[in-house]
């Protein structure tokens, strides 16, 4: 399949294929090259000023040494005759009666080292009659030599110019894509890494809700969640109390529906869970965006006494609701802090079980918040 990009093919076909246009009294240009990928060598050929498709043409095995040797040996620019040309006998296309009599060197060969197999490759440049355009030519259609040596230099600079263009953007795109390839690889092993860390994760709180199961399961029973039933419950594994209450709930309204069934096995699906349909994370976004509602108020204030108590410990203080109340951004005495935690105490105590990993310090240091909790417990016993 061809590429997008000339640069991208063989540079050396593409140069052929400019090269047939660099002089209007160009009849064809040939090029013998190896072919990098096949190690073997070729024979293109393309007609002058026409932008026609290269052709291949074949080269006979009987002949293939002679196309070795003509390619060691011709080094930079070379006027030759026709019948100098390895294959002068093999195409009989080269009689075109358009083309310098074989005998006056009407064929210019250029040939560039190629580095692999340490012989040249070589572009064979054939002329019309009426090359006119280097000044006035002889009568018998013969170039003399300044007319041979400006048009050697001529293509010879051409070519060399056109040739390191291919080969430096073909460099360039090599650099590019390769620089590509790594940035892709990087990606792919990110992607990778957060894969095996999701896949580890699930596994964590997979067996967190297994463990949860295993005590409220009866002798005898098979339960098991769903798969969908497992990723709802996986984000409120930090609220391990909720989650654990409607875990309960969820195995006593499947052991009901189970009632009867001669199957051992009982599946917990996705929709017993009818209390979990709002995501963890999106209700406690929803309650600090609303800021006229009751979580909202309460939220804040369990915020500004963390912060306040943080403050005080910085400094080395004592946790007092005197000291606490005047770290408030808006101060208040040690009695309005009492007041407003027990007139919302039990909305306090549901912030606190609801988001465990928040509000550290007080909730195990500031003794207001200490006593809520434990009342708390005290009647839930």
């Amino acid at each position: 399949m061809e590429n997008q990009f000339n640069f991208l093919n063989q540079p050396l076909l593409s140069a052929l294929q400019d090269a047939a246009n660099l002089l209007p009294s160009l009849s064809r240009v040939d090029l013998l090259s190896r072919n990098k990928e096949a190690r073997l060598l070729e024979h293109t050929t393309v007609n002058g000023n026409k932008n026609e498709h290269l052709s291949s043409l074949k080269i006979p095995k009987k002949e293939y040494n002679n196309y070795l040797d003509f390619r060691k040996r011709l080094k930079g620019a070379q006027w030759n005759s026709l019948y100098e040309l390895p294959f002068y006998k093999t195409h009989d296309t080269y009689e075109d009666s358009n083309i310098f009599d074989e005998i006056l060197k009407s064929v210019l060969c250029i040939g560039f080292e190629n580095h692999e197999d340490r012989s040249y490759d070589v572009f064979i440049f054939y002329f019309k009659l009426d090359a006119s355009e280097f000044g006035p030519i002889k009568s018998d259609n013969v170039l003399d030599t300044n007319q041979k040596l400006i048009i050697e230099r001529l293509l010879f600079s051409s070519l060399q110019g056109i040739i390191k263009s291919y080969r430096n953007n073909q460099k360039a795109m090599i650099d590019f894509n390769s620089q590509i390839r790594v940035l892709l690889d990087s990606k792919q092993k990110m992607i990778s890494a957060q894969e095996k860390q999701i896949i580890g994760l699930n596994q964590s709180i997979d067996a967190v809700l297994n463990a949860i199961i295993r005590d409220f399961k009866q002798d005898g029973e098979i339960i098991k969640l769903s798969d969908k039933a497992r990723e709802k419950l996986r984000p409120y594994l930090a609220s391990f109390e909720i989650l654990r209450k409607n875990l309960k709930l969820a195995i006593t309204f499947a052991r009901t529906l189970h009632y009867g069934n001669p199957q051992k096995e009982i599946v917990i699906q996705e929709d017993y869970f009818s209390d979990l349909d709002e995501n963890p994370i999106q209700k406690e976004e929803g309650i600090k965006a609303d800021p006229y509602s009751i979580d909202t108020k309460t939220y804040k204030f369990l915020d500004a006494l963390e912060g306040a108590a943080e403050k005080l410990l910085q400094k080395g203080e004592k946790l007092t609701s005197t000291k606490v109340g005047q770290e408030l951004l808006v101060p208040v005495s040690a009695a309005a802090i009492s007041d407003k935690l027990k007139n919302h105490k039990h909305k306090v105590n549901m912030l606190l079980q609801q988001y465990p990993q928040h509000w550290k310090i007080i909730r195990f240091r500031f003794r207001p918040i200490v006593n809520v909790q434990e009342r708390a417990d005290e009647r839930v016993a």
